[in-house]
């Protein structure tokens, strides 16, 4: 439990730093919103096309924010959830009581190997999801139901393969696979044969974080931004709701490991001892 505090704290402080990264190219943009009259509505709600609108009124500012993001965040932040999940994994399935080397130690180790399956995952689940959305639906009774219909092909193959890419992980920080092909068949089949207790795992954990989330959106909307004090109550509410993903995503891999380790223990046949030598490796004769 000490573990998975620090994990949290960590994590938490990670997601921070990550936030005032995208932040810091954004400042002198939205240093100009207080002389445009278009923004004063964002200080009673969040407006999505009236940011847009305000967006649109330094186009060179907004390219280089947008190059930002894409060339260097986005390549950064896969890197670096790759480095946590490495590390996490590492001091989750090898609780010591020395917390930052092991932590920094399977980061680097297994940050390759990662990326690697992240990769995989992208060249598998291309195709799948254009033949999702090229396949025709002219048997559905509505346009309506075509569209929620694909919506919902599309998030259980996304979710199927989230899956297959924790249980990669998991496998190569246990086992300390090197061929990722290999691993990611595995892992592929595993998802499928312990269907649902992998995917009833996951949705138990992703209903709670969608509860944490409407209850913050219900905080928000009943606490209007009028003032510094309200803002700083929003801020402080946002990094409850941050921390408290960050619990539901160590206790997710957690869960996750235990179900893996339990299930392959049942799939490996016992040892069959010869009981007049008590040496394994001398099986009983069959």
């Amino acid at each position: 439990m000490r573990v998975q505090k620090k994990l949290v704290l960590l994590l938490w402080l990670t997601n921070l730093a990550l936030a005032l990264a995208v932040a810091l190219p954004m400042f002198a943009w939205l240093g100009k919103l207080h002389r445009l009259t278009e923004a004063e509505v964002l200080l009673e709600r969040f407006s999505l096309p009236v940011l847009v609108e305000v967006g649109y009124s330094d186009i060179s500012l907004l390219r280089r924010i947008y190059s930002h993001l894409f060339f260097w965040m986005i390549p950064s932040v896969l890197v670096l959830r790759s480095f946590i999940s490495g590390g996490v994994l590492t001091v989750l399935t090898r609780p010591e009581r020395v917390f930052l080397r092991p932590f920094l130690v399977g980061g680097a180790r297994y940050l390759v190997r990662f990326l690697k399956l992240m990769l995989l995952v992208f060249i598998f689940a291309t195709p799948l999801l254009l033949i999702n959305i090229a396949i025709d639906m002219d048997g559905v009774a509505t346009r309506v139901s075509t569209v929620l219909l694909q919506a919902g092909l599309t998030l259980l193959i996304v979710a199927l393969l989230l899956l297959v890419l924790h249980y990669a992980r998991i496998e190569t920080v246990i086992s300390d696979s090197g061929g990722m092909v290999r691993v990611f068949g595995r892992s592929l089949l595993f998802v499928f044969r312990n269907f649902f207790g992998a995917f009833g795992l996951f949705i138990s954990f992703a209903l709670a974080a969608v509860l944490v989330y409407l209850l913050y959106g219900m905080l928000t909307s009943a606490i209007p931004a009028r003032n510094w004090l309200l803002i700083l109550l929003l801020i402080a509410i946002q990094q409850v709701v941050v921390i408290v993903r960050t619990m539901l995503q160590i206790g997710l891999q957690a869960a996750e490991i235990e179900l893996f380790r339990l299930k392959k223990s049942f799939a490996k046949p016992p040892n069959q001892t010869n009981p007049s030598t008590g040496d394994p490796a001398a099986a009983l004769p069959s």
